[in-house]
């Protein structure tokens, strides 16, 4: 059964075509969230949260077919669900690192818009 799904595994992969990253290259802003990123984790992996870490990605994908990127498979998400984890995690003392898709919700973005439309009665 294993040496089955390995072998569907290669035929996958051959016909997926060659490996995203070889094709297109990292946004310039990559590397300096990476090593923000590993900076927090170090920092929060340890005692002072109780080494609970948790990694929330929230909002669409967007995937491009071509390298010129005229075509390409979009998942419109509103990131309410992720939005939502992180919300639960920070409640659970959990230290969190949210990736969101530009435009998607935010954690405690329920809370923002009734604060802000309850502040313009005020």
């Amino acid at each position: 059964m294993l040496a089955e799904a390995a072998m569907a595994s290669q035929v996958v992969s051959a016909a997926a075509g060659p490996d995203f990253f070889s094709v297109f290259s990292a946004p310039p802003s990559c590397a300096e969230a990476g090593r923000l990123t590993a900076d927090f984790v170090k920092k929060h992996a340890s005692a002072g949260s109780q080494g609970k870490l948790a990694v929330v990605t929230s909002g669409g994908t967007l995937v491009p077919l071509e390298k010129n990127m005229v075509r390409f498979i979009d998942n419109f998400s509103t990131g309410s669900r992720g939005s939502k984890s992180v919300e639960w995690f920070l409640s659970e003392g959990y230290a969190v690192v949210f990736m969101q898709r530009k435009g998607s919700m935010k954690p405690f973005g329920q809370l923002e818009d009734l604060l802000i439309k309850g502040s313009e009665g005020w």
